[in-house]
């Protein structure tokens, strides 16, 4: 079990002095590797660049693409505060079915960690019933001594609670099928200087920020601490604005792509935008070195820090990882990525962004790059239940990247079941049970049906959720459907609650 930091509450001012920041876009992926592969680490040949967007307005402007788009690639719904559509009474629930869009003001102090956040949310109710409630998730709450400093429902505060990792917000009424609600919510953080356990999520340390799910987040309440893999749910929202501002001069990792200003020139802020994704997540670092390439299509940005990780390896795992995933899946479903060496214990995605620790060799970015880049159509594209369902996304991650790379081998654990959620395990054999021996099914599984057939089958399920929720049972649906093979029993021996 990884320990829980100290809570501590207090409340922070940041001054932000001058600031000069280079950014490109950016994203993530992540893995659990064991001893052996732990979770996967510049000089690559330049290229085409992210190209940077028209200005946008500053986060207090308006914002005119309304109504909300399931997927569009504008900013749904951020404009002056809608007429309320809550409505009286209580029903006691929330719902993971919203399209939202979120707008964030970060204003970071990089070498004492003092962090200030105030992200407005704009959530339509897609759940045929009402709510009552917004569940945000955030790990700022767990990982950081921090202090809500205020929340409000449609311009009105509100008595929002925090348990773990989940913001409660009551909406003082229910919010009706299709209605609309504006939150705001602003908390101040002290960032730990910490690595240890899951405090490497939320740090600074060894000259980097790392900050993941910083920013609230509309999903479930799930308890924490956890004590192996991810234990997040989120849905995918159309649009996503940061802006960055930091009293350092610094190079920022990414979930977005930066909309104002050259990434190549000095500025005092930044904004940074992303369309479709579920989460949106940042790496700093006042000494990152920045390669670029373009890799089948896509900006890759690798950024290194001296004595550090290599980025000709970083990069030529991109190289061979997006065109193979491609081809098999769909193509890369970003315009960029960015693989940011970090002080991380472990391996990490977010859409567009990987974070690989510094301290790993290069057998170790071997799998654990693949791995990453892997994750960006499994829990980024496709997402899942990473807490109740981690086989989803770990296992055909793992199998992706073993495949790929040469890697496929044993389980190096006595059998246990893969169905279970990230709370039924501890230590290495949850590594070993759900992404090996998650690897074995799958690879037996293609053997039998054909490359080609597999791959299709796969490439429809993908298709079929993107951008959405899916599942272990709707993977091998979409497998069983695609081959008259009986496959049935190998799953439920190894997945009994499958079917």
């Amino acid at each position: 079990m990884r320990s829980m930091p100290t809570r501590r509450t207090q409340t922070l001012g940041l001054g932000i002095a001058g600031v000069v920041v280079f950014v490109g876009g950016f994203a993530f992926a992540a893995s659990r590797p064991d001893s052996n592969e732990p979770p996967s680490a510049s000089d690559g040949s330049p290229s085409a660049a992210v190209s940077p967007e028209p200005p946008t307005p500053a986060p207090s402007s308006e914002l005119t693409t309304d109504p909300m788009r399931p997927h569009g690639d504008g900013m749904g719904g951020l404009g002056v505060t809608p007429r309320t559509e809550i409505r009286a009474g209580h029903v006691d629930r929330s719902t993971l079915a919203m399209t939202a869009t979120y707008d964030a003001d970060v204003r970071l102090e990089v070498r004492t960690g003092k962090l200030h956040v105030t992200a407005t949310i704009v959530a339509r109710n897609d759940d045929p019933e009402p709510i009552d409630r917004l569940e945000l998730n955030t790990l700022a709450t767990v990982l950081a001594a921090t202090t809500l400093e205020g929340v409000t429902v449609d311009g009105e505060a509100v008595d929002a609670s925090v348990d773990g990792q989940t913001i409660f917000v009551p909406l003082g009424g229910i919010l009706p099928a299709g209605g609309q609600v504006r939150v705001t919510v602003a908390y101040a953080s002290a960032i730990d200087d910490r690595t240890d356990g899951q405090q490497w999520l939320f740090a600074r340390a060894g000259g980097y920020v790392e900050l993941y799910r910083w920013l609230p987040w509309v999903s479930r309440a799930i308890r924490w601490p956890h004590p192996v893999g991810e234990a997040y749910v989120t849905p995918v929202s159309p649009a996503v604005r940061v802006r960055l501002r930091t009293n350092r001069v610094v190079v920022v990792g990414s979930t977005g792509v930066q909309v104002t200003g050259d990434p190549g020139v000095a500025g005092t802020d930044i904004t940074l935008r992303a369309t479709d994704v579920r989460d949106f997540n940042l790496i700093v670092a006042e000494d990152y070195r920045v390669a670029t390439a373009d890799v089948d299509g896509v900006a890759v940005r690798v950024l290194t820090r001296p004595g550090g990780l290599s980025a000709n390896t970083l990069m030529d795992h991109a190289r061979r990882s997006l065109p193979a995933y491609g081809a098999n899946l769909v193509p890369y479903p970003y315009p960029s990525l960015t693989i940011a060496e970090s002080a991380g214990a472990y391996g990490m995605e977010s859409p567009a962004l990987v974070w690989i620790p510094r301290s790993f060799s290069t057998a170790d970015m071997r799998y654990t790059v693949p791995h990453e880049i892997a994750h960006q159509w499994f829990y980024s594209l496709v997402g899942n239940d990473q807490a109740a369902d981690p086989f989803a996304d770990e296992a055909i991650g793992d199998f992706m990247a073993r495949d790929l790379m040469g890697l496929l081998r044993p389980s190096r654990c006595a059998f246990d079941h893969a169905d279970g959620s990230v709370f039924d395990y501890e230590g290495p054999c949850y590594f070993e049970t759900v992404y090996v021996r998650g690897s074995q099914l799958f690879d037996s599984i293609r053997d039998d049906m054909g490359s080609d057939a597999f791959w299709a089958a796969v490439r429809g399920y993908v298709e079929s959720y993107r951008n959405k929720i899916g599942s272990t049972r709707a993977l091998f649906d979409a497998l069983d459907a695609a081959t008259p093979l009986n496959l049935r029993p190998r799953i439920e021996a190894l997945l009994p609650s499958v079917y």
